[in-house]
């Protein structure tokens, strides 16, 4: 093959994955819009409903919005882990929950914007009970410090909120030698979760299990797990995007067995997986490395490019993991796949049981966690 035949080559490699995720955000947008349809469709059919009862028994015009809101956990002293909470979508979680006067702990690798993060949240929730700790989710031994660190204070944990992750960066490696993508979205977590594992058992009451969401993706779909090279070291080219879908297919088949050996071992801890929807975030900057940046001259750009993809916010992003934290719905539902709070359908890959198990084993192997 001559230089100039490999250098398109590898220009289509690179271009078809980011072609199929401007795909999946049209797709995305355009279930929105029909989202959006059948909303008002149940709005017409309220307001029908209205004008045919007497004045004093008709609805009022907030009441679809309310039955939208569903009933959450009694909380009290109820614990709860966010990775990367603070930006995004996991510091958007934390705000809600806070709300619900749950005890946040955010796992940060910067201290800094961690402690940064806690006070914004402690000021919109009015919730004190918020705070940061170190965690590099592509360190090993700073997740094994993290657990330690929280595990010394006696403290239970309801809930982990597995939000962390890395899109589309380029070719690196974690402290530990794993694609970074393979490592922090899917080892660090899984390392974190097994450690954590016994205490979230411990901390589920009668009527109340703890809880692990986990955020995957709609990108689970692009990916495809080979056990042979996880870390496109030996005979797979890197491509970001592709690198990306296995480790987003990681976490669906990850929470499908940490659900079933949970339900084997009797063990009161449910989990399930989600995709949250494309959402404006830091996550996509190494998706659209100058479109999504704040400063001039493209800034005036970076909006339209939202409207055009039509990302979701940080708080609608959110939405399905403050429900699955905290839903008495959710309460016995475990290794699901979640969309816009309501139970889908991810791919075959990905429901793969087989897979799932041997995905498990092999992580365990990685992360020095058999048992």
């Amino acid at each position: 093959m001559t230089s100039n035949a490999f250098t398109t080559l590898s220009s289509w490699t690179t271009l078809v994955p980011v072609y199929l995720f401007i795909i999946i955000c049209l797709r995305e947008r355009e279930r929105e819009r029909e989202r959006e349809r059948e909303r008002e469709r149940e709005r017409e059919i309220l307001q029908n409903a209205n004008a045919s009862r007497p004045r004093r028994e008709r609805f009022s015009g907030s009441v679809l919005m309310k039955a939208q809101k569903v009933p959450s956990i009694p909380n009290g002293e109820r614990h709860v882990i966010i990775t990367g909470g603070n930006c995004g979508i996991g510091k958007a979680t934390a705000v809600e929950l806070a709300k619900q006067a749950m005890h946040i702990t955010l796992a940060c690798r910067s201290k800094e914007r961690g402690e940064k993060a806690c006070l914004e949240i402690s000021s919109v929730s009015g919730n004190p009970n918020v705070r940061t700790m170190t965690c590099d989710l592509a360190s090993f031994d700073s997740i094994h410090r993290f657990v330690e660190n929280y595990l010394q204070e006696g403290l239970p944990l309801h809930v982990l909120v597995n939000n962390a992750g890395i899109m589309a960066c380029p070719q690196s490696y974690t402290k530990d030698g794993f694609e970074m993508q393979f490592g922090v979205n899917h080892l660090g977590h899984f390392l974190l979760t097994k450690l954590l594992l016994k205490t979230l058992a411990e901390s589920a009451t009668a009527g109340s299990n703890s809880r692990v969401v986990v955020l995957a993706s709609l990108a689970e779909r692009l990916g495809k797990i080979d056990f042979n090279d996880l870390n496109f070291k030996s005979y797979r080219v890197y491509n970001a995007w592709l690198a990306y879908g296995q480790s987003k297919l990681a976490n669906c088949l990850f929470s499908k067995e940490l659900s079933k050996r949970s339900k084997s071992g009797n063990i009161g801890v449910i989990s399930n997986s989600m995709h949250p929807g494309i959402v404006d975030t830091e996550l996509i900057r190494y998706a659209f490395p100058l479109v999504m940046r704040g400063n001039l001259p493209l800034k005036e750009i970076r909006p339209i490019i939202v409207k055009l993809l039509g990302l979701k916010t940080p708080e609608e992003g959110a939405s399905t993991a403050v429900y699955l934290a905290s839903s008495h719905l959710v309460e016995g539902i475990s290794g699901a796949y979640f969309e816009d709070c309501q139970i889908r359908e991810p791919s075959l890959q990905a429901q793969n049981s087989e897979l799932a198990s041997q995905l498990w084993r092999i992580s365990e192997e990685l992360t020095g966690t058999r048992d």
